[in-house]
């Protein structure tokens, strides 16, 4: 699924990770409850939105 805002929004909240350790990166679910994502749970949602891995992969992760 290709999504360039997604992916950018990704891409901001990976420069806060970096920029301050303690930042904890809160995005909103389809409910509109945040979602607390590590680094690896991150990058892997960036690359769903990227289209460089389909749905199908991550579930057989």
């Amino acid at each position: 699924m290709k999504d360039t805002y997604k992916s950018n929004t990704i891409q901001d909240q990976f420069a806060e990770m970096v920029a301050d350790e303690y930042y904890k990166v809160r995005l909103k679910g389809e409910n509109g409850n945040a979602i607390n994502l590590d680094w690896y749970a991150l990058r892997l949602l960036q690359s769903y939105y990227d289209g460089t891995i389909t749905e199908k992969q991550i579930e057989n992760l």
